[in-house]
Order: C-alpha cells, then sequence, then structure tokens
C-alpha cells in the first residue's frame, strides 16, 4: 500500500482540523437553535416519521462536520469537539441562568382527564401519538389521569389519579395552573400555583 494514500486517510491539514472544530461547533449550537424553535418533540422518537427525521438530522450533522474528505483525525477532532461542546453545555444548563436557555421546560398537555387542545397542537403531538402512550401506562380510562407533561426530553410523563400530586413536582411546568386544584398535594412551604 502507498504511503503518501494512506497518510491521506489518517491525517489532516491545520486549516482542515480548524475547518472541523467550526463545523462541529456550528452544527452543535444549530441543533440546540433548531430544539430551542421546535420544542423537545423535534429530538424525539414519538413516531416513525420522526425516528426517520432524526437519523436524517444526524446524517447530515455528521457529514457537514467531517467535511469534504473524512479521515481518522478529522472524525477525532469532531468527537472531541463534540465532547467539549457537550461538556461545556452541560455545565452552563446546571447553572439557574443557562438551565432555561438551555432546556425546554416541561409543558402540561392533559390537566386531569381533560386534553388540552391548543397545547397539542403547538407541540405538534396527535391524540393518536397519546393514546398510544396512556396504553403503553397501562391507562384503561381517561379519569384514571391526574396530568399528562410533555418532558424537556421530549418523553412523556403520565401522572395518575390513584395518588395526589406532589406541588414541587409541578412547579417548574408551563400550564400547571390549569391541573384541578383537588389532583395536588399541598404543603405549609407551598407556592400558590
Amino acid at each position: 500500500m502507498d504511503t503518501e494514500i494512506l497518510l491521506e486517510w489518517l491525517f489532516i491539514t491545520p486549516e482542515g482540523a480548524l475547518a472541523t472544530v467550526i463545523a462541529t461547533t456550528v452544527m452543535y449550537l444549530l441543533v440546540i437553535l433548531v430544539s430551542r424553535i421546535l420544542g423537545a418533540r423535534v429530538l424525539t422518537g414519538l413516531t416513525s416519521f420522526d425516528m426517520l427525521a432524526g437519523i436524517i438530522f444526524g446524517a447530515i450533522v455528521g457529514r457537514a462536520t467531517l467535511g469534504p474528505g473524512p479521515t481518522l483525525t478529522t472524525g477525532i477532532i469532531a468527537f472531541l469537539t463534540l465532547v467539549a461542546l457537550q461538556g461545556t453545555i452541560g455545565q452552563i444548563a446546571h447553572t439557574k441562568r443557562g438551565e432555561h436557555w438551555v432546556n425546554n421546560q416541561p409543558i402540561l398537555l392533559y390537566a386531569g382527564s381533560k386534553p388540552l387542545e391548543d397545547v397539542l397542537r403547538k407541540t405538534r403531538i396527535s391524540r393518536d401519538e397519546l393514546q398510544s402512550k396512556l396504553r403503553l401506562a397501562g391507562i384503561q380510562s381517561n379519569d384514571q389521569i391526574s396530568a399528562i407533561i410533555l418532558e424537556p426530553t421530549g418523553a412523556i410523563s403520565i401522572l395518575t389519579s390513584d395518588r395526589l400530586i406532589d406541588h414541587g413536582l409541578v412547579d417548574d411546568v408551563i400550564g400547571k395552573e390549569k391541573i384541578p386544584r383537588g389532583l395536588i398535594r399541598w404543603t405549609k412551604e407551598a407556592n400558590a400555583i
């Protein structure tokens, strides 16, 4: 095997390394921006279409970060850049100010057994998708539901009516005031919902 070809497959120029760092950083920040604009749902696999879109997003981001001629060094640089960015953003997300900048807030989808149709439309979650989640959670009747919440990760939490919800569990939820007061356990320290 020709040594020159081997070196081309393994290494990258300093300019190429800088381009990889810049491309990886821009694509990472773009993914964060899109997830903030479109909501957590964009990164979840609620439907086969969502999962397919996620795979396509990953392929586009991967190709853009590795440039026209991916090499081992390009992959290593992109990987280390992503690790550094993830660590940095993770540190920012753990501060009070940065948490709301980086993470989506949880959103109430059902208040008691009543779906919030305007919120479902806004979050682009169909009733069929929710019905599937309810069945998977073992819910047999709408009156078993205290609240359904779209979490910052895109997961859906189903709180059942067999127990009262501690007020602290919903303090950060957008729309929490719509949960029927009789479904929440209040303590002396409770903030008014």
